[in-house]
């Protein structure tokens, strides 16, 4: 890591970056004359839970779009 860090803050060149959060941290970025300033970054846990809620939501609306399918196909067969 680039920069002084000191009790909970970094200094980046000249800028000081915000104290880091539960769901996300600052680091410093290159910039300049090597005067680089505050970026940040999502935590890994809020990426992976991110993941997580993506892959639940695209589990679930396929399930839901072949439960349609197969009542469509049921009632079709039943008249037809």
């Amino acid at each position: 890591m680039d920069g002084w860090q000191g009790y909970d803050t970094i200094l980046c060149g000249l800028q000081v970056c915000p104290y880091e959060t539960a769901f996300y941290y600052y680091y410093c970025c290159s910039g300049l004359f090597g005067l680089g300033g505050c970026c940040y970054s999502l935590k890994a846990w809020v990426i992976v839970l991110i993941i997580i809620l993506v892959i639940l939501f695209l589990a679930c609306a396929a399930g839901c779009i072949g439960i349609l399918l197969y009542r469509q196909s049921s009632r079709r067969n039943e008249h037809g």
